[in-house]
């Protein structure tokens, strides 16, 4: 359990600028996204699969692949997608993430949604006080609010989870 919970506080996003733009066909999309997202897989072990990304694809929650190659922007939709569809209906997420883009751009959004994540994952995961976690944002407007919630509820339910399997884990030893 130690391990798991040590690489969910560690886990780090690719920036926009890290994100692979040269395009990507869907076999090295989902191994770099399975790399990715591999600290997050602890309620759903297949966070992504080809089936999938194909039916992200057909309704309209991604960009269509060009020349079966994926770019940033569908990469970046992927890894939000993937992330939140762990706490939040997925067609609501979808809708939320067209009306973030149509307002600030997928750049900003992503740019955005690394950096709260982050927080997120700074003060619900690494707080130095194991009894005691304070959270303390202060927001400038409520499409950030409703990302640190879903951060902080997606933090939350992981490391539940992690102590729950190993509680399990502890009784079916004994």
């Amino acid at each position: 359990m130690i391990r798991k919970i040590s690489e969910l506080e560690n886990i780090s996003l690719p920036s926009w600028d890290e994100l692979p733009d040269e395009g990507i066909y869907k076999e090295e999309l989902l191994t770099y996204l399975g790399e990715v997202l591999k600290p997050l897989n602890v309620v759903d072990k297949n966070l992504l699969t080809a089936s999938m990304v194909n039916n992200y694809v057909k309704l309209a929650y991604i960009d269509k692949p060009k020349k079966k190659k994926y770019f940033r922007a569908s990469i970046a939709q992927l890894i939000v997608i993937s992330i939140f569809k762990q706490v939040i209906r997925i067609e609501d997420l979808a809708k939320g993430i067209d009306i973030e883009i149509a307002t600030f751009g997928i750049k900003d959004v992503y740019e955005n949604f690394e950096h709260v994540f982050n927080q997120a994952r700074r003060d619900i995961l690494t707080s130095e006080e194991v009894t005691n976690i304070n959270i303390s944002y202060d927001y400038s407007d409520h499409h950030d609010k409703v990302l640190s919630y879903l951060a902080i509820s997606l933090f939350t339910k992981l490391y539940t989870q992690l102590v729950i399997d190993n509680r399990k884990e502890i009784l079916w030893k004994k």
